[in-house]
């Protein structure tokens, strides 16, 4: 005679199940679960890099001919796609900032932050390559305050891209639901420490 198998009630799986998915987004009902310091990791840093993506934003859109005669000192896009370049990267730049600051669609959102600060630094290393050591980047503002050392430069972004994969690689691992195990009648838990704790 084989032990009976050892069931998650219905309310507790329903109750992990949502605690899962609301993870993912920082959000939690009134009366919920304690926020836990992963929690409030994840939101500093949503809350930090929307902040850096509607600053990045906030010149271009207002000045997107000056945005677009900064991209064309790169000499890196046919002038054909300077334009539309100029004027979409801005309001790219302020939806992933709205995305995080509201928590929607977090790890697509870290993605697409991770996307462009790569290509950014893509863009000050190729500069630096054909010797501009001293350039106006674009980054934050069109006028001649925003010229800088290029080296100085790289290393702002890749504090910012450390920020950026870091948000992705949590959020995208709460979403796709790792560290969830599947028990008997179908439903999931959280796997469970050495102390019992999820």
């Amino acid at each position: 005679m084989t032990a009976p198998e050892t069931l998650v009630p219905q309310p507790a799986a329903a109750a992990q199940e949502a605690e899962r998915k609301l993870g993912s987004t920082g959000l939690r009902s009134c009366g919920g679960p304690r926020r836990s310091a992963s929690w409030w990791l994840n939101l500093a840093l949503r809350v930090g890099i929307a902040v850096v993506f509607f600053w990045a934003a906030a010149d271009k859109v207002a000045h997107p001919d000056r945005f677009a005669d900064i991209v064309t000192d790169y000499q890196i896009l046919p002038a054909f796609l300077v334009n539309p370049f100029a004027v979409v990267l801005p309001w790219i730049e302020v939806a992933v900032g709205v995305c995080l600051l509201l928590g929607l669609w977090v790890p697509a959102s870290a993605l697409l932050a991770t996307g462009m600060t790569v290509m950014f630094m893509i863009a000050i290393t190729w500069a630096l390559a054909q010797g501009y050591a001293d350039l106006h980047c674009g980054c934050f503002t069109t006028s001649q305050e925003g010229r800088g050392e290029a080296w100085g430069l790289l290393w702002r972004d890749a504090i910012l891209l450390a920020a950026c994969g870091w948000l992705f690689w949590r959020t995208w691992r709460s979403s796709s639901g790792a560290g969830v195990a599947p028990v008997a009648g179908g439903k999931d838990h959280r796997e469970a420490g050495p102390s019992g704790e999820t």
